[in-house]
């Protein structure tokens, strides 16, 4: 292994790369497959699917994941916490306790409104799934 060969300053700078050129596999492959989940559901979003689309190869996948269920769930933990940050930056917005509870509303509205709203993410999955106790589910 190419870290073996290595010593001091160069390994620190081999590791940091390996760990960062990791994070932005996993991120990439998080994202396209929770784009992929929400606009498809997860019955229609394969490996096959998530392989072609982020352009990473299969075993760099497994690397970072045990299978799909493994994507999925981390897909939509990531999903769940942008749109929490989202809705409450948006929603904490209004000036009293009254504007932030009436803006609730309006910012419902607009992400109804988006281009390519397909409903709550963790809805369909539930719905999808019909398991309650599937990991995914949960």
């Amino acid at each position: 292994m190419m870290q073996n060969l290595l010593t001091g300053v160069e390994q620190s700078f081999y590791l940091l790369v390996m760990n960062m050129t990791s994070g932005n596999t996993r991120e990439k492959i998080l994202k396209t497959a929770e784009e992929l989940i929400y606009k498809n559901g997860i019955h229609a979003t394969g490996m096959d699917l998530i392989v072609k689309t982020s352009g990473v190869a299969r075993k760099s996948i497994y690397r970072q994941f045990s299978g799909k269920e493994d994507i999925a769930t981390a897909a939509l933990s990531v999903r769940d916490e942008r749109w929490m940050y989202w809705f409450r930056t948006e929603t904490d917005k209004g000036n009293t306790p009254q504007d932030r509870i009436l803006n609730i509303f309006t910012v419902l509205n607009s992400w109804f409104k988006s281009e390519g709203f397909r409903g709550c993410a963790f809805i369909n999955t539930a719905g999808e799934t019909g398991d309650p106790e599937d990991p995914v589910a949960s």
